[in-house]
């Protein structure tokens, strides 16, 4: 129960530093191609529901990928327009994810970081979690970057074009 009071209690600590964020989202690239959201293990499970985010609220073309798949084909798209939000809370996963960052970065590519061990810019520092709650940190930050992104584009979120919030049929 402790740690869950922990974990609440930084999510406040994480929605009062969202000001400081927004600013290194204005920084970032505008997202003309795909937004690619990275993890391993644990975090991965974060990147799938961002690029639900991505999708309903900024309208960004997003895909989600395992960071140890990423290097096997997926690699092949990094370039100068290349986008990606890595997400990378287990510290012993850490070094790989590192590795990572800095291949994709050496082909010319942009990542942005969400962690809660990251020495490296631009990155959104998290307070430390238990490993089992770090996915509620991990998607707050993703959440208000998906919003930051379509208030850029002029869309205003939680507005359907073509869909409702509520799916009542296939």
């Amino acid at each position: 129960m402790d740690m869950c009071l922990k974990c609440i209690k930084n999510m406040e600590t994480i929605l009062n530093e969202s000001i400081e964020w927004k600013k290194k989202v204005e920084e970032f690239p505008d997202i003309t191609n795909t937004m690619w959201l990275l993890g391993r293990g644990i975090d991965y499970g974060t990147a799938l529901a961002g690029t639900l985010f991505f999708r309903e609220v900024s309208r960004v073309m997003s895909i989600a990928e395992y960071c140890g798949e990423f290097r096997h084909g997926p690699f092949e798209v990094v370039d100068s327009g290349f986008l990606a939000i890595l997400i990378t809370t287990d510290k012993e996963v850490h070094r790989l994810n590192k590795n990572l960052l800095e291949k994709i970065r050496g082909k010319g590519g942009h990542v942005f970081i969400i962690s809660d061990q990251s020495e490296e810019e631009p990155a959104i520092v998290l307070p430390i979690c238990d490993k089992w709650y770090s996915q509620f940190l991990t998607i707050i930050p993703i959440q208000i970057l998906a919003d930051c992104i379509a208030k850029k584009k002029g869309i205003k979120s939680g507005e359907f074009r073509w869909g409702s919030k509520i799916t009542k049929g296939e």
